[in-house]
């Protein structure tokens, strides 16, 4: 049985987000939090738009130690250098989605902070494991 991308935020705990980021935002910026040691992020898409131009990457990983990258958008100095017409870096990992390490928070980290733009995020989060009232 295919199941669509609804679905899972839907039957799970839909933690899909956006971001504005921009200079004055936080760098690295927190997109979405595990609820506990016991759940996992499962990313389904990321959009990524661009609205000032600075060379930068800007990075969607997790928040572990070695962190799992899910998505790297390198943001040219100028728009003629994007590699879509309309600007939108676009990331899908399909209805299931693509794990975060277990209990790991979703941030978005750029090597720089002059770029200006939005980051989407659909992603759901589910208890690993055993659910016990503590992970529930």
């Amino acid at each position: 049985m295919t199941r669509d991308y609804g679905w899972y935020r839907s039957t799970y705990s839909d933690v899909s987000t956006g971001l504005a980021a921009g200079p004055l935002v936080a760098n690295p910026s927190t997109l979405a939090t595990a609820r506990n040691s016991s759940t996992q992020i499962f990313v389904q898409k990321i959009t990524v738009n661009v609205g000032v131009y600075a060379a930068e990457t800007w990075t969607v990983q997790d928040s572990a130690d070695s962190p799992v990258k899910i998505a790297v958008a390198t943001i040219p100095a100028a728009a003629s250098a994007l590699p879509s017409e309309n600007g939108a870096y676009v990331y899908d990992f399909g209805a299931q989605g693509i794990p975060l390490t277990q209990g790991k928070n979703l941030v978005l980290s750029r090597s720089d902070a002059n770029a200006v733009g939005s980051v989407s995020i659909e992603a759901y989060s589910r208890p690993i494991g055993p659910v016990t009232p503590a992970n529930a």
